[in-house]
């Protein structure tokens, strides 16, 4: 077998290794066991690519699923310098509905937490000020992709996770024993307005306001997400109350981190809309 190195991968070899992982993903969600060696094998066998190298083309693919906050082969640690080529490869796909079953699969869920609370882990580390490159990787990925609308699977997936938090607050509150606390709970950016700039409006056990503005994600904790110029305004005015809830697994086991303002100190923001006027 001839090995190939020091060269881009060609689009016959990116469309081979990115149809290679999307059916270990798609076992996965179905919960089928399968052999990561055997689909890396086959893969070789197509493109004459050395083992190493596509373990790593596979982690790249990961990034790149990160990205457009889809799902990830579970192992895959996401390699971020990604290629163009790839980049691209996996978007056409997103947008021609080649993950749409997955992702349908995924959003099978119960409208409201099945133990009646949200289990919350450790938000990530602060990472540290990203090079030139990353930066250059990262605007180039965001460029593909736009705040979701009502006919994106994203807006649908965003909505589902601010009504399973909503739940939650009420059912936490009825638990603590503060059923009057519990009634005032409110969907803010579904029933009220959705410009708020926060999604649910709850309390904590002694009736203190906390504003929470919801991200949900069927992918990992590292998922990349949006925030308006908005919510970013009112996580600074109101930095006593609001809170960021970083809802992700959503589809297979929703956990949830906590992020307090400035937003700022914990997230790496990217500018990716402007407002133009003349």
């Amino acid at each position: 077998m001839t090995k190939k190195r020091g060269r881009q991968w060609n689009n016959f070899e990116i469309e081979s290794i990115v149809s290679a992982y999307k059916e270990m993903l798609w076992l996965q969600v179905l919960q089928h066991e399968f052999t990561k060696s055997e689909f890396n094998l086959s893969v070789q066998r197509k493109t004459g690519r050395s083992r190493a190298s596509i373990e790593f083309k596979f982690r790249n693919i990961s990034a790149v699923m990160s990205v457009l906050q889809l799902p990830e082969v579970k192992g895959y640690l996401p390699a971020k310098n990604f290629q163009k080529a790839l980049f691209e490869c996996v978007l056409r796909w997103e947008r021609s509905g080649v993950f749409q079953p997955i992702i349908n699969r995924l959003l099978i869920r119960p409208q409201r937490p099945m133990d009646t609370r949200v289990y919350y882990v450790d938000p990530p580390e602060v990472k540290p000020e990203r090079s030139h490159s990353a930066v250059r990787i990262n605007q180039q990925a965001v460029s593909g992709i736009h705040f979701p609308s009502r006919n994106d699977w994203r807006y649908w997936l965003s909505r589902a996770g601010a009504e399973y938090i909503y739940h939650a607050e009420i059912d936490r509150l009825s638990q603590a024993g503060q059923g009057h606390l519990s009634r005032k709970v409110s969907w803010v950016s579904e029933s009220e307005d959705y410009d708020a700039g926060f999604d649910v409006l709850s309390f904590d056990t002694v009736g203190n306001e906390r504003r929470l503005g919801v991200k949900t994600t069927i992918g990992t904790m590292h998922s990349p997400f949006f925030v308006t110029s908005n919510e970013f305004s009112v996580s600074e005015a109101y930095q006593k109350s609001y809170r960021l809830i970083r809802l992700l697994e959503f589809g297979t086991s929703p956990k949830a981190f906590e992020l307090a303002p400035p937003l700022s100190d914990r997230l790496q923001l990217t500018p990716s809309v402007y407002s133009a006027t003349l």
